[in-house]
């Protein structure tokens, strides 16, 4: 069966590989792609990799644009997008979907998503493949927000949290200014009131699975989070939300149970893909 997955944190292999790129168990929030001083430790893991595999050239070529960073500050912007994938890559491959060997799987998980970001996927994806059998959809942290900066423009995912400073994230294609405003955005609606971002995130998730049942997609639904399984519970869904108690802190997952958990997850969700 030809599954497409849309999920955000718990199924795109997060924070799986901070032991091996920190060298710790250290619960960060969020991802190794949210600080700049976890980027750091991911360029150095990048590099080293590169010298693993023995492209040697690529080697060289990216101390290069990172070393000049202010003279050619295009190539350091093309280099640190090309880290992030790899360690997208990475992470999927760790993740619990990729070890679900009885169906193929495009797993489209990213983390920060909402049903907005779900909605988006999956019409990229049907641009260059046919309808999948089956469509995987798990919940999202409720605090995850979308909103548009204007009437009429497209929509925007924040995962600002309480304290969250400014910092711009050369990864991304949006500009600085852009950024800036979407951080505003999601500070403002986080201050006036988190309970509303958590309201709207369960309505646009209601709205996207109506979407589905009205363009006659087949999908289950695969809990992590109790509020999202309360809501929307049918009698084909997945709940995963012992695995993700288990693993995940107030302070960020703990990586190490994390890792030890996905082949539980996989054997769980692929004894009960309908």
């Amino acid at each position: 069966m030809n599954i497409l997955l849309l999920g955000d944190c718990q199924s795109n292999g997060n924070n799986l590989l901070v032991p091996e790129i920190l060298s710790t168990n250290t619960r960060i929030p969020y991802g190794l792609l949210y600080k700049d001083k976890y980027f750091q430790h991911v360029k150095k893991w990048y590099l080293k990799k590169l010298i693993e595999d023995k492209k040697l050239d690529e080697f060289k070529k990216v101390v290069n644009d990172i070393n000049n960073k202010g003279e050619e500050i295009s190539n350091y912007l093309r280099v640190s997008k090309e880290i992030s994938k790899y360690l997208r890559v990475r992470q999927l491959e760790r993740a619990w979907p990729s070890m679900i060997k009885q169906h193929n799987i495009t797993n489209l998980s990213f983390g920060g998503r909402t049903a907005i970001g779900y909605l988006k996927s999956l019409q990229k994806y049907l641009e260059s493949n046919p309808k999948p059998d089956r469509i995987l959809i798990t919940d999202h942290t409720p605090t995850h927000q979308v909103f548009r900066l204007a009437p009429n423009e497209e929509y925007y995912e924040s995962s600002y949290e309480l304290g969250d400073d400014f910092q711009l994230n050369h990864r991304i294609s949006i500009d600085e200014k852009k950024q800036f405003e979407i951080y505003q955005k999601a500070k403002f609606l986080y201050h006036k009131n988190p309970k509303t971002i958590v309201k709207r995130s369960l309505r646009f998730f209601k709205w996207f699975l109506k979407y589905l049942d009205k363009n006659n997609f087949q999908y289950q639904l695969i809990f992590f989070i109790d509020l999202f399984q309360e809501n929307f519970r049918t009698t084909t869904s997945i709940d995963c939300t012992k695995y993700y108690k288990e693993y995940h802190k107030s302070d960020g997952d703990d990586p190490n149970t994390k890792i030890k958990l996905q082949s539980s997850i996989a054997n769980h969700v692929a004894n009960l893909i309908a």
